[in-house]
């Protein structure tokens, strides 16, 4: 997963203003005028400018603290706002209007520093560093969804980590990147070593503070206020408004909320006061954790992207384990640089070989695989999704020549047309495998193993592929097997002695659903993924043997298709994730 608008700055506005509807419609009707900038100049002549945006505490902390590193060489500020008082040292300041032209005091300028240049400050000074030749450098302030802004053409990024620069480039090769760590998650584990006392109480024990995010375009309010509202009930939590919580309809909610009994947390910093962090996105999260401060996410029907976005930063679901403390800023302080870094490197030593087995041939559905669901072919939703895993080794074998054109355009390797006595009706999967195994070994790459995935079960989350590589790779086991969790209200007929039906649970003390624990429910294999030792294949024949462990899937990955009803069904619930991604 990447950038929704990964080089389109247009369409992201307009995406934007469509995600504040009555703020976009009051500014139609009021039309506002576009804030003024102020150029803040130094005693020298300034060799690096900044681009401030806003008077919070994290943006103007984004100007000082690199400022106290450059070492005495001169800076510049722009921003839609006199900074002077909050700016150290002394400037001279110079009023520029909306549309300024280039200052002649910025003629040496060589780097200009910005969050980007989607706002007008960022807008103005990546225009002057396009005039000036000067390298204009986009620093990450924040966790990475995929509504962020898209980048600077010719920018240069400092990311938190390698996967956040990937993920913020989405595949474009005119933006360059550096992984340099974060400033936040540093401070907030220095805060932790400087300030814990001995004898401090456990900061779980206290009450916990929700972070708001109803300032946020990527949620809906009925998710982002729903959630704060559910949690803040359910568990007696404070709510913290998030400080851009300043809007006419925000201040409206949160009137309405005190009605309505929800405690709003003081102010203050979350490492001063230590108490549990809980938030859907927030950054907030990881700082806490940083900060030695246990911290988790939640959500109400969160959207595949928050699914993504908690796996991808290695957040803690609340009800388990808080999310774990990311690492020290000079090991690039992001999770996902360092410890996600390593699991790559990990199952780099592991040669998994994915096989997509498909025909053209089907008697259910009649050319299923080949069929358009949700806008795709259906097994390029597999294909996709496999391709998604780093270092997976990813071939569809099919007797059908459509299908091979499909698959390779989707960047699947077809290295063969599966031989006929292998594509019949009564073929079983696995001398399919076995083939397929064969033909890696014969080019001199035997995997270590394989995962086998069947493309008529389509529905996979983000992350749920790699989530699985992982499990296998660190459990020890020599299958794993993947499995949708079921409740065990089920029944056999015929199971009593009179002929009557018999019920897999006790019927006298039946069970609550909220109160059933991870041993009371049963777990169908929908035979949507299999990952299994190569020796299992060679010796047992058979895509489960030895130790076995299950990989336990989302609900709504257990779509298997088999009838038209079962298609209809798939193409639903993929409209419905891809819905949510463009929310």
């Amino acid at each position: 997963m990447g950038l929704i608008f990964p080089d389109d700055l247009m369409a992201w506005q307009r995406w934007q203003r469509g995600r504040h509807g009555l703020r976009a419609a009051r500014d139609l009707l009021r039309r506002p005028s576009p804030p003024g900038l102020t150029l803040h100049l130094p005693t020298d002549d300034p060799v690096v400018l900044f681009a401030l945006e806003a008077s919070t505490p994290t943006a103007i902390a984004s100007v000082t603290v690199p400022l106290k590193h450059l070492g005495g060489v001169p800076a510049a500020v722009v921003a839609p706002f006199n900074a002077t008082a909050l700016l150290p040292g002394t400037w001279r300041t110079i009023p520029l209007g909306v549309v300024p032209e280039l200052p002649t005091e910025l003629g040496g300028i060589r780097a200009v520093v910005a969050s980007g240049h989607f706002l007008p400050a960022g807008a103005v000074a990546y225009e002057w560093s396009r005039r000036l030749g000067a390298r204009f450098l986009v620093v990450q302030h924040g966790l990475m969804t995929p509504f962020a802004p898209p980048l600077p053409h010719g920018a240069h990024l400092l990311a938190f980590s390698e996967r956040d620069g990937d993920f913020w480039r989405s595949g474009r090769t005119d933006v360059t990147a550096d992984a340099i760590g974060s400033q936040l998650l540093w401070e907030a584990a220095r805060h932790v070593a400087r300030t814990a006392p001995v004898d401090a109480p456990p900061a779980a024990a206290a009450t916990p503070v929700f972070l708001g995010q109803l300032h946020g375009a990527e949620l809906p309010r009925r998710i982002s206020g729903g959630t704060a509202v559910a949690f803040c009930r359910r568990f007696g939590a404070e709510y913290r408004p998030h400080p851009a919580e300043v809007d006419r309809i925000s201040r409206l909610q949160h009137a309405l909320w005190r009605r309505r009994g929800i405690r709003f947390a003081p102010a203050g910093g979350m490492l001063d006061r230590p108490r549990p962090v809980v938030s859907i996105f927030s950054t907030g999260v990881l700082e806490a954790a940083a900060g030695g401060v246990p911290s988790w996410v939640t959500c109400l029907r969160p959207p595949a992207w928050v699914q993504e976005f908690w796996e991808r930063y290695e957040l803690a679901v609340w009800g388990g384990e808080p999310t774990p403390a990311p690492p020290a800023a000079r090991d690039r302080a992001c999770p996902c640089g360092r410890r996600a870094g390593a699991r790559r490197r990990e199952r780099r030593g592991m040669n998994v070989l994915c096989v997509i087995p498909v025909r053209g041939g089907s008697k259910g559905v009649p050319g299923k695989n080949a069929r358009v669901v949700a806008g795709k072919p259906l097994v390029v939703w597999t294909i996709e999704r496999a391709l998604a895993v780093p270092g997976l080794d990813v071939l569809v074998s099919t007797d059908d020549p459509t299908l091979a054109e499909i698959a390779r355009e989707a960047g699947a390797d077809v290295p063969f047309l599966r031989p006929a006595e292998l594509a019949q009706d009564t073929t079983p999967t696995e001398p399919v495998v076995r083939h397929a195994i064969d033909f890696r070994t014969a080019e001199g790459r035997r995997p270590d193993a394989v995962m086998l995935l069947q493309a008529t079960s389509p529905v996979r989350l983000p992350g749920t592929l790699e989530r699985a590589v992982a499990q296998f790779a660190a459990g020890g086991v020599d299958a794993l097997v993947g499995v949708v969790p079921q409740t065990p209200f089920f029944w056999r007929l015929g199971g009593e002695p009179d002929g009557g039906a018999r019920a897999a649970y006790d019927v006298a003390a039946r069970p609550r659903r909220q109160e059933l624990g991870a041993a009371d429910y049963h777990y169908f294999e929908n035979g949507s993924l299999y990952i299994t030792r190569t020796e299992i294949y060679e010796q047992q024949n058979n895509r489960i043997g030895g130790r076995v462990g299950l990989f336990v899937l989302d609900e709504r990955e257990g779509v298997d298709i088999d009838t038209l009803v079962d298609l209809r069904v798939a193409e639903q619930v993929l409209a419905e994730l891809n819905e949510g991604v463009e929310q």
